[in-house]
């Protein structure tokens, strides 16, 4: 009969147990894990299942118990040699699955597990050692050797653990009454109490290694990985990542506005898609290409047939008459195929390829509403082409229809909301000069038609834009340059069309770029200049620390991911609570792109992928208890 043998270790014991169980996760969201087997552990912490088949297709976890204390870890391969549950298995558990583990319970989604797992994989090795991506990661990786003292001292010290109770608890739900617990709550929320827990932290015995000189943000615990899609980041795939979409498999499809490896100064536009697993590598080996794409920017979004769409910017040095914008939309499938023309069929144009249709020139933002059409923001504002919408109707480029705001120029960004209307950021143009937001519907019948135009003081060149559960629209200020002055979002009643302003708790020069919501409707801000994202409490009022509308869930001056982080751009959530950050420019403007993605672990509520339409929350509570 098959066994299963595994190792449990807190600190330098061995974890002894009388309850250590086998589950394997649904996929069904909202099924009960399903229990595999029950067994002891000596004193040693060694323990066997038997008659146990483990299918490599599955994801399983361990648990184990000796009242208040707990162990954790994952696992996925029928290869088990050496399997140590510990205290980083817990730590590491503790972060990619916060939203989902409930009483006995952890679950999920497809796309989630897929993501979660990947990410545990990233973090701890089957042997309970750290996993060499979070070494690469040298900030990840200490403190994720903070969290396994703190962890083993709980478990060993009740004073100690106490305290860490107390640090970890809010007066707006029950008390943390576990080690597990206590993780889960520092995951979700890394940068409450944050200092005194390094405090805490650092005066447990090192029984990881505590070495923390690479960590400069002590008032986060935020855990992340800089992915580049390659080995190292010399072969980066990467040069200026402008934004993400992801996928209905938890996959990401990456614009990539230069040309790796380009010597020209500035940079050539890039040509090529990269498509990445959670687990940060490449799909299929290389980045996608053909299709027309012209240096793409901030402009991708998917279709429900889950084709992915990408607006072609262009920029960077070019000899071609259009000075380097591009003039179109690239089209591929979901299995990556490019769908769109690589080159023109017409007479000779620079440059050549992707969808024209609508006089497209410099496109920013590609959004698809719930019926397959397809917004398209032409942000260049030209005496010869005007700035515009374009919306291909179902997708069809030669069912065309554009529109050509009276007031406002250069949209920047498209959001939709859940009657499949679009709200629309303009950059410029208005009363102020500043910009504002259009509310446009469409049909086949009367086309493209302006419903509202909402201006406002505090609406001051507007760039990122989302749509929230409740209905709300959120913005990004981007200030605009030369200086940026601007740290702001606005939210917009959609009925009233009333601006209500939050500040972001970044620098005065933040200059936010891109914005997104996850499943609690928290906000999320990229903030370009101030080299950080910021967070703040989204729609309505918290239920877990009874936090207010605006009130910043991030530290000050965002999470900078230890000064790892240049300027970033687009953002977007996935089903396990990750947030993906586009790495896109240098802080040095003369040196141009950046070259990878930031992954944030657990840090988001998790959504349903791809975005369609307001942002869908995946799970239907976000108050999740410890393993018991």
């Amino acid at each position: 009969m098959p066994t299963l043998k595994g190792h449990l270790i807190s600190g330098s014991q061995g974890f002894k147990s009388r309850d250590v169980k086998l589950y394997e996760i649904s996929e069904t969201q909202l099924n009960k894990s399903k229990l595999i087997a029950s067994t002891s552990s000596d004193s040693g912490g060694m323990f066997e299942f038997y008659g146990v088949n483990i299918s490599s297709k599955n994801t399983y976890y361990i648990s184990a118990s000796d009242g208040l204390n707990k162990l954790l870890g994952l696992l996925q391969s029928s290869d088990t040699q050496g399997l140590t549950i510990n205290d980083l298995s817990t730590a590491a558990s503790a972060y990619t699955f916060n939203r989902f583990i409930n009483g006995e319970e952890l679950s999920g989604n497809k796309p989630s597990l897929r993501s979660g797992w990947m990410t545990y994989q990233n973090l701890v090795n089957p042997n309970g050692t750290i996993a060499q991506v979070a070494i690469n990661n040298a900030a990840t990786a200490e403190r994720l050797n903070l969290l396994a003292n703190l962890n083993a001292e709980a478990i060993s010290n009740p004073e100690f653990r106490k305290i860490l109770l107390n640090l970890t608890s809010s007066i707006k739900r029950p008390s943390n009454r576990t080690n597990l617990e206590a993780l889960i709550s520092i995951g979700q929320s890394p940068a409450n109490n944050a200092r005194q827990l390094f405090e805490l932290a650092e005066s447990a015995p090192a029984i990881y290694p505590a070495d923390s000189e690479s960590i400069s943000q002590r008032d986060s615990w935020l855990l992340y990985f800089e992915h580049f899609g390659a080995a190292n980041e010399s072969e980066s795939i990467f040069f200026g990542p402008g934004n993400i979409a992801i996928d209905s498999l938890g996959d990401l499809w990456v614009t990539n506005n230069f040309k790796p490896g380009s010597k020209s100064n500035p940079p050539l536009p890039g040509s090529t898609l990269p498509r990445l697993q959670p687990s940060g590598e490449l799909v299929g080996g290389t980045p996608l290409q053909g299709g027309g794409l012209y240096g793409a920017g901030f402009g991708i979004g998917i279709d429900p047939e889950g084709q992915v769409w990408i607006g072609n910017f262009g920029f960077g040095a070019s000899d071609v008459p259009l000075r380097g914008n591009g003039n179109s939309v690239s089209l591929f499938s979901e299995e990556g195929e490019a769908l769109s023309p690589n080159r023109s069929r017409r007479a000779p144009r620079k440059p050549s390829g992707g969808y024209t249709e609508g006089e497209l020139l410099g496109v920013q933002g590609v959004s698809s509403d719930q019926e397959g059409n397809i917004w398209i923001a032409s942000f260049r504002n030209t005496a010869a082409t005007p700035s515009k919408i374009v919306v291909y109707e179902h997708g069809k480029p030669k069912k065309f229809d554009s529109f050509q705001h009276p007031e406002l120029t250069s949209p920047f960004d498209i959001a939709i909301d859940a009657s499949g209307d679009a709200w629309v950021s303009f950059r410029s143009g208005g009363r102020r000069g500043q910009g504002g937001i259009g509310h446009f519907s469409f049909d086949s019948k009367d086309g493209i038609r302006l419903i509202q135009t909402i201006e406002s003081k505090d609406l001051n060149v507007p760039f990122g834009i989302a749509t929230a559960s409740d209905g709300s629209i959120w913005v990004a200020n981007n200030g605009g340059p030369p200086r940026y002055k601007s740290r702001t979002v606005c939210k917009i009643d959609p009925i009233t069309g009333e601006v209500e302003t939050f500040s972001i708790n970044a620098s005065k020069n933040s200059g936010p770029w891109g914005l997104n919501l996850d499943g609690a409707n928290n906000v999320y801000v990229a903030n370009f200049e101030d080299l950080s994202i910021s967070v703040l409490n989204g729609s309505s009022v918290d239920s877990h620390y009874g936090h207010e509308p605006g009130t910043a869930l991030s530290p000050e001056g965002g999470y900078d991911f230890d000064g790892n982080i240049m300027r970033p751009t687009g953002l977007e959530v996935d089903s396990a609570g990750n947030v993906w950050v586009a790495n896109n420019y240098n802080k040095k403007a003369d040196l141009y792109g950046q070259h990878s993605v930031f992954q944030a672990i657990g840090l988001a509520d998790p959504v349903k992928t791809p975005l369609i339409g307001p942002v869908a929350p995946l799970l239907w509570t976000t108050a999740p208890q410890s393993l018991v």
